[in-house]
């Protein structure tokens, strides 16, 4: 076969075969451009959202964005004034003004939102995506301020007159205390009822978003109650509620529930340790938790 005729042997198709790559063309062209208008969109939106004041997060649809949006008119922008703006109460539309991209900006108020304060540059770089080039862009209009609250006392005596009993508080007296926000308070009214009450103030550093120095400074204003705590009886517990203490796992839930089942009811909490059901730290831990009945 000459080799013209073997080019034309393999780009020779039958009409069925040109309808089905006419077809085939068609799908990936409709594809192609259902994928540009996705990203085009998706970029818009990123744009255009924003936080409003009770920091729940939500998009403004295209419907309601005109181009002479507060974002987009540089009448906005160039009043600016360097420093005045405070990454702790910045909105979205502060915040992308002043160069921050929409991914940065949205990561900086969900920190915020989990209890992150700003008190010097150096905070920022905690921020996802927030680097020294977006920095040097924007800080000539940051302004930094501490908001862990202001103390509630300014003096020794004052000090050792406010004081609250953290098992018995609900989220509103928490609230008064220095650095405790409503995220904050939430979390320690809910790791309290998971533990069944605190019997130390330092216990409060196993709440996430309480730090060490957070925790030492608390420690000066509250008082623990241990005959508030709720205790784990251990010959009634059921599988769920043993592992849904914070100390304890399934494995070591499902080890109790088998001793008491094959051995009998447990005569004495130290019957977890020294039958090896739970670590020694363990058993520590859980010891103001524990009774037998």
């Amino acid at each position: 076969m000459h080799g013209s005729e073997w080019l034309k042997g393999i780009f020779s198709f039958s009409k069925s075969e040109i309808r089905g790559i006419i077809v085939l063309l068609i799908i990936i062209a409709i594809l192609l451009a259902i994928r540009f208008i996705m990203y085009s969109r998706l970029d818009r939106y990123e744009l255009h959202t924003y936080y409003s004041n009770d920091t729940s997060a939500y998009y403004q649809s295209e419907e309601n964005y005109t181009e002479t949006s507060e974002l987009d008119n540089p009448e906005k922008t160039k009043k600016l004034i360097p420093g005045q703006i405070d990454p702790n109460t910045a909105t979205f539309k502060n915040l992308i003004a002043i160069g921050f991209p929409a991914r940065v900006a949205r990561t900086l108020i969900k920190y915020r939102e989990k209890g992150g304060i700003f008190h010097s540059p150096d905070d920022l770089f905690k921020v996802y995506g927030f680097d020294t080039i977006l920095y040097s862009a924007t800080r000539k209009y940051l302004h930094f301020i501490s908001y862990e609250k202001e103390p509630l006392v300014n003096s020794k005596n004052a000090e050792r007159a406010f004081r609250i009993e953290i098992n018995q508080s609900d989220s509103i007296t928490l609230k008064k205390l220095p650095g405790i926000g409503t995220v904050l308070a939430a979390r320690i009214v809910k790791y309290r009822n998971a533990l069944g009450g605190f019997y130390s103030s330092k216990q409060l550093s196993e709440v996430y978003g309480i730090s060490d120095s957070l925790k030492t400074e608390l420690e000066k204003f509250i008082e623990t109650d241990t005959s508030l705590i709720s205790k784990l009886n251990l010959n009634s517990l059921t599988f769920e509620e043993l592992e849904r203490h914070p100390y304890l796992n399934r494995y070591q839930a499902k080890a109790i529930l088998s001793y008491r089942r094959l051995i009998g009811p447990f005569t004495s909490v130290d019957q977890l340790v020294t039958n090896y059901l739970i670590p020694e730290e363990t058993y520590y831990r859980l010891l103001p938790y524990l009774t037998v009945k």
